[in-house]
C-alpha cells in the first residue's frame, strides 16, 4: 500500500459493485467477545466460520445475493455431538437479500424465513440439555428465548441480530472517497424496534491506495450518543417486560460510552471487499457497576 499522496488531494475513488450473475466469493469470518465485570474478565467468545456469497441476480437497478454459512453447529455453538437436528437446521441457513446497483445493502428478502428457522433451533437448544435442567429452569429459558426473538422479528431485527458482516461488507458501496479528506458526520443508525434512529458521530477516511493492485483502504470511527444509546436500551427492555418506572430510575443514573474502530479494504476496480474489521468497544455503568464489552469482527476473502 502506497500513502495516499500519491493519488493527489483532489482525486477520488468510488467503491461500485461490478458482479456478473453467477460470481461467487468466500470469505473466512472470526468473531470474538470479551466481557469484563468490575475489572474482572467474565466471559470470552470466539468463533469463527467460513461463509459463501453468491451472485443470484445482476440487473441495471439491483443486485440479488445469497449468503450461505458453511460452519460446524458443535464448534460455533459449542455443541455436543448429538445435535444433529441443530446441524441440520445450520446447514440449511441461507440469507437471500438485494442491494442497489452500486452495491449498497438494501433488504433481507426471505427474513421471515430466517427468523422461523431461529425458533426452531432454540427449540432444539433446549431439548439438548432437558436433562440437565428443571422443568422451572426450562419454562423460564423459553420465556427468556420467546421475549429475546420477539424483539428481533423484522427485516431490522434480523440484519441487526444476524446480519452485522454483511452491513460490514457493503458499507463503503456507493461512497466517493476524495484525497486524504477526512469527512465527519452525525449518522442515523437504524432502529430495530422500530422506534427513533439511534444517533451516533462518525469520521470516516481514506487512508491508503495502490493503484497497481487496485486496492485502497478506509477507516472509519464512530461514537455512539450516550443519550440515544441510553433510549434504545429502555425501549428494548420494555420490550422484555420492565416496568418503565424501575427501568427510568435504573437508568438514570448509567453512563454509557459506546465506540467503533473500523478498517476496511476493498478492490476499487471490481468493486470487492479483501479485509473488513471492526473493534467495538462499549463501557457501561449501571448503579455501582462498573462493565466493559469488546467485540472483534474480522472478515477476509479466501483468495484461490
Amino acid at each position: 500500500m502506497l500513502p495516499l499522496k500519491a493519488l493527489g488531494q483532489s482525486d477520488t475513488v468510488s467503491i461500485v459493485a461490478y458482479w456478473a450473475k453467477g460470481k461467487v466469493f468466500k470469505y473466512q469470518v472470526n468473531k470474538s467477545t470479551k466481557v469484563w465485570r468490575d475489572g474482572q474478565l467474565t466471559q470470552q467468545k470466539i468463533s469463527n466460520y467460513q461463509a459463501r456469497f453468491e451472485v443470484l441476480d445482476s440487473t441495471a437497478t439491483y443486485y440479488r445475493i445469497k449468503w450461505t454459512y458453511e460452519l460446524d453447529p458443535r464448534k460455533f455453538f459449542n455443541m455436543p455431538i448429538k445435535a444433529q437436528s441443530l446441524m441440520d437446521k445450520v446447514g440449511k441457513m441461507k440469507v437471500i437479500y438485494k442491494t442497489s446497483e452500486l452495491g449498497e445493502f438494501r433488504k433481507v428478502e426471505n427474513w421471515q424465513e430466517v427468523y422461523k428457522l431461529l425458533l426452531a433451533m432454540s427449540e432444539d437448544i433446549i431439548q439438548l440439555y432437558e436433562n440437565k435442567w428443571s422443568d422451572a429452569q426450562k419454562t423460564a429459558l423459553k420465556i427468556r428465548l420467546k421475549s429475546f426473538l420477539t424483539a428481533y422479528n423484522s427485516p431490522e431485527g434480523i440484519a441487526s441480530l444476524l446480519l452485522k458482516e454483511l452491513q460490514l461488507l457493503h458499507f463503503a458501496f456507493g461512497g466517493a472517497f476524495v484525497g486524504s479528506q477526512r469527512v465527519e458526520y452525525e449518522e442515523q443508525l437504524p432502529n430495530m424496534m422500530g422506534g427513533k434512529p439511534l444517533k451516533a458521530d462518525v469520521k470516516l477516511w481514506m487512508s491508503k491506495v495502490d493503484t497497481i493492485t487496485q486496492q485502497c483502504v478506509l477507516r472509519r470511527q464512530m461514537h455512539i450518543n450516550p443519550t440515544s444509546a441510553k433510549a434504545f436500551l429502555l425501549e428494548v427492555l420494555q420490550k422484555m417486560g420492565a416496568t418503565e418506572d424501575k427501568l427510568n430510575e435504573e437508568l438514570g443514573k448509567a453512563k454509557f460510552d459506546i465506540n467503533d474502530n473500523n478498517y476496511l479494504e476493498y478492490n476499487y476496480v471490481f468493486g470487492v471487499p479483501i479485509k473488513i474489521s471492526t473493534h467495538r468497544v462499549a463501557h457501561i455503568r449501571l448503579d455501582a457497576s462498573k462493565n466493559r464489552r469488546e467485540d472483534k469482527v474480522m472478515i477476509q476473502l479466501i483468495k484461490d
